[in-house]
């Protein structure tokens, strides 16, 4: 009787860290990891402005040192894991040239006076949110997040607007973490930012 309950009491142990392990395991795997673009980077975005909380737009940059093809690439918000939805697939021909940027709004409060296309949606973003740069094929390029409630937060999230004034979240780095990647500046679409490879 002595040996059994010692046999149960082991073979309890050897699940439980078998059991925790798996959990471990599983938890990494599902985690984003944080990657580094070399061609498009989202170079910086408003998710409000002085027109009020749509004044919208995300800068798109190339900061390769070649030409690149942007062509049906998509721009994808996320406030949410639950909340996926694309605001934007760029036009075929859509060629950016080293250090050049491109400017997707939402023609519902965009106050900006550069803008090459709008958004295809008419669902606003959210300050809390997520943004995306997806390729054709579905490979996420670049994202950035300013809640750890999205999938598109890479590292710890960038601090959110959350008044109307001319500001945007500029990338001032490219480290992988958004928090130190981007931070509250002035807004200047269609000028490119600092960041480089």
């Amino acid at each position: 009787m002595m040996r059994s309950l010692a046999a149960i009491v082991a073979a309890g142990v050897a699940a439980v860290s078998l059991l925790s392990g798996t959990v471990a395991n599983a938890a990494e795997t599902t985690a984003v990891k944080a990657t580094t673009s070399f061609t498009f980077v989202i170079d910086q975005f408003a998710t409000r402005g002085p027109a009020g909380p749509q004044d919208q737009y995300i800068q798109i940059k190339n900061i390769s040192l070649v030409a690149q093809d942007l062509s049906n690439f998509k721009i994808s918000a996320a406030p949410s894991f639950s909340q996926i939805f694309d605001l934007a697939t760029i036009p075929l021909g859509t060629v950016l040239q080293p250090g050049q940027v491109y400017v997707v709004a939402n023609a519902q409060g965009y106050s900006g006076g550069v803008v090459d296309q709008y958004f295809t949606t008419t669902i606003p973003l959210t300050d809390q949110t997520g943004i995306a740069l997806v390729t054709p094929s579905n490979v996420r390029i670049d994202s950035v997040g300013t809640t750890p409630l999205s999938p598109f937060t890479v590292g710890r999230p960038a601090t959110p607007l959350t008044s109307n004034a001319p500001l945007a979240l500029v990338r001032h780095s490219n480290t992988g973490n958004n928090a130190a990647d981007f931070s509250v500046a002035m807004r200047t679409p269609g000028v490119p930012g600092p960041v480089t490879v």
